[in-house]
């Protein structure tokens, strides 16, 4: 009975340890500089299509240094790289108010309503001009955090 006991305690501990570590943790110095980051809203005009958020990041890397996504206004977008060593995604305006819904106590009324976006574990906590990017170095996967993004002026498309 001893023995059952003691095994069910190390089982527990080393399943809470392993919890642990697979959690994310941010670098404090990854091994290349930020020299530029922004985001920046995109409206369309003929309202045809929801605004966008464009998340720009470019760095000052080794070549073995690759962004991978970023994690913005609690969405998780992958990052396209583009030349000169800056990253970009493109993200959903969730700060965009949707459209009423229709409530009737008759189904057929309700017909056109969409159905709200699910709101997912988002696994960093972040202000609204913070990001976090995950990279690979060494083919292993790490995140680090950008802190004060600059907001430039929305481009308005028609």
């Amino acid at each position: 009975m001893k023995l059952i006991k003691q095994t069910t305690a190390l089982l527990i501990f080393v399943l809470t340890l392993s919890n642990c570590v697979s959690t994310q943790k941010l670098q404090e110095n990854p091994p290349f500089e930020v020299s530029a980051a922004y985001y920046q809203y995109i409206e369309f005009t003929n309202n045809n299509e929801a605004s966008k958020i464009k998340v720009s990041i470019q760095i000052e890397s080794p070549n073995d240094i690759i962004l991978d996504s970023v994690y913005f206004q609690n969405q998780t977008k992958k990052l396209n790289p583009t030349p000169h060593n800056t990253y970009i995604a493109h993200f959903k305006n969730s700060k965009v108010i949707k459209g009423d819904f229709n409530l009737s106590s008759n189904p057929l009324e309700e017909f056109g309503n969409t159905i709200p976006d699910k709101q997912n574990d988002f696994p960093f906590q972040l202000s609204d001009t913070s990001c976090v990017v995950s990279y690979t170095a060494r083919n292993k996967t790490k995140y680090f955090k950008i802190q004060n993004i600059a907001n430039k002026t929305t481009i308005q498309l028609p």
